[in-house]
């Protein structure tokens, strides 16, 4: 599942990305490539909720536990500030060269070698 999706977001959204004028479009004709709208500002939060929730892999548990399990989608860096999860911030910033690691609100919490499944336990003040 996982090769699955690292591969295939990348391969179902390259229409959508343009250096000059980003934007995000809900269908695209596949025979074409281009987009069904002509209103390219639309946004919805269900691209977002992919980035957040798949590729970065942050996903509350039944407790006030927090487990972030990033899918490895080949990108050099990925960076997501201020998320926020249960009245704190959550940020997650990952360098290929350098790792991984977790902040809440501010404070070091988790420090990996690559990606990683981690688990934020609520007694670390979740």
């Amino acid at each position: 599942m996982e090769q699955v999706f690292s591969t295939g977001i990348p391969e179902c959204t390259s229409p959508m990305v343009d250096v000059e004028r980003p934007n995000i479009a809900e269908r695209y004709d596949t025979h074409i490539g281009s987009p069904f709208m002509e209103n390219l500002e639309y946004n919805h939060s269900s691209w977002i909720d992919l980035v957040i929730q798949h590729a970065a892999g942050i996903t509350a548990q039944e407790s006030d536990n927090l487990m972030i399990g990033p899918v490895d989608m080949g990108w050099k860096s990925l960076s997501l500030k201020s998320i926020r999860f249960r009245n704190h911030d959550i940020d997650i910033e990952f360098i290929r060269e350098k790792g991984m690691t977790i902040r809440v609100d501010g404070i070091e919490k988790a420090k990996t070698v690559g990606l990683q499944k981690v688990y934020i336990k609520s007694s670390d003040k979740l």
